[in-house]
């Protein structure tokens, strides 16, 4: 969800401590956009953590794709598009915010 969303839903502004303490109420991953400051995510392991990082260098590319162009869908890169662009950023460079709050 974003960060706008998480805040209407529970009162407070996105946080770590607080996102880590929903995961004993069932989800196993909670992930928030925080706008051009990132994301943030928690998680409840290692393997689940690294996945959602990927996912998010994926999403974020694509993101950043498509605001380059007009039109919903037709602004959607496709794979080689997108490819080509993280080839550019290896995963390697992608750092973990020490941030904990958007």
């Amino acid at each position: 969800m974003n960060d706008s969303t998480y805040t209407a839903v529970l009162g407070e502004a996105p946080a770590l401590p607080a996102m880590a303490q929903l995961l004993f109420h069932g989800p196993k991953l909670l992930v928030v956009s925080c706008g051009a400051r990132g994301a943030l995510a928690a998680s409840a392991g290692e393997a689940l953590a690294q996945a959602a990082l990927a996912a998010l260098r994926f999403a974020c590319g694509a993101g950043s794709i498509a605001i380059g162009a007009t039109g919903a869908r037709s602004a959607l890169p496709d794979r080689p598009t997108l490819d080509r662009l993280l080839a550019q950023a290896p995963a390697a460079e992608l750092q973990i915010s020490r941030d904990s709050t958007c």
